[in-house]
């Protein structure tokens, strides 16, 4: 029997493969970026993460070329312990908890009438043994239909409120470049980030600040 954990499976974003948007963003956080959904922008941020890139490829003199204040942050870290995230997730799963223990329920009438029919079979009558093989189609129709239903709905939810929270993480980590003086700010994971220039920590910091000033106005 399936359990209707699938149906589920999508209130850890950690482990959310059907969705692109935890994905390691390929633009660059530059301090004065002001609008990334602009095409122009983000083929202008391309071209500079290859132009760092090539840099760090073709060695020290190449690299000493490069002035500037650099960092690192890891994306998929920042989007897997940023409360605004984790509040999200928990709105989500509140939301749908009905639905998934009707689901539930349902599976477990439907193991009640299947064992009921290997158990009895041999003494049902006609009528009753295609009545129960009826409701067993019914009920395994209806709980496939009601788990692709919940799937799509959270798949659809999910995507939009993780698109409006990576937008305001986002502009968190574009606030903290400005002020801070950071001409680049380079999206991970990465092969390596030495802790000078990795970020990571400080903007957790900042989003929680910032997530603990929006309860407090929401108040």
């Amino acid at each position: 029997m399936t359990s209707v954990k699938q149906a589920g499976d999508c209130y850890d974003w950690a482990d959310d493969d059907h969705s692109t948007h935890n994905q390691t963003p390929t633009r660059p956080v530059c301090g004065s970026d002001a609008a990334w959904a602009h095409p122009m922008r983000r083929l202008t941020s391309c071209c500079l993460m290859w132009a760092l890139w090539t840099c760090l490829c073709t060695g020290p003199q190449a690299m000493a070329q490069i002035n500037g204040k650099i960092g690192y942050v890891n994306w998929e870290e920042l989007l897997q312990s940023a409360p605004q995230i984790q509040s999200v997730k928990n709105q989500l799963t509140a939301e749908f908890e009905s639905r998934k223990d009707q689901i539930t329920e349902d599976e477990d009438r439907l193991s009640q009438f299947e064992e009921q029919l290997i158990r009895d079979s041999d003494l049902m009558s006609d009528t009753v043994r295609v009545e129960t093989e009826r409701r067993i189609r019914e009920l395994r129709r209806k709980v496939q239909r009601d788990k692709e239903d919940l799937r799509v709905e959270l798949d659809y939810r999910l995507d939009t409120k993780r698109q409006q929270v990576e937008d305001e993480i986002y502009n968190v980590v574009r606030l903290f470049a400005q002020e801070n003086s950071y001409d680049l700010i380079i999206p991970g994971p990465a092969l390596y980030a030495s802790d000078s220039i990795n970020l990571t920590e400080q903007l957790l910091e900042r989003l929680q600040l910032s997530f603990e000033a929006q309860q407090e106005s929401a108040q």
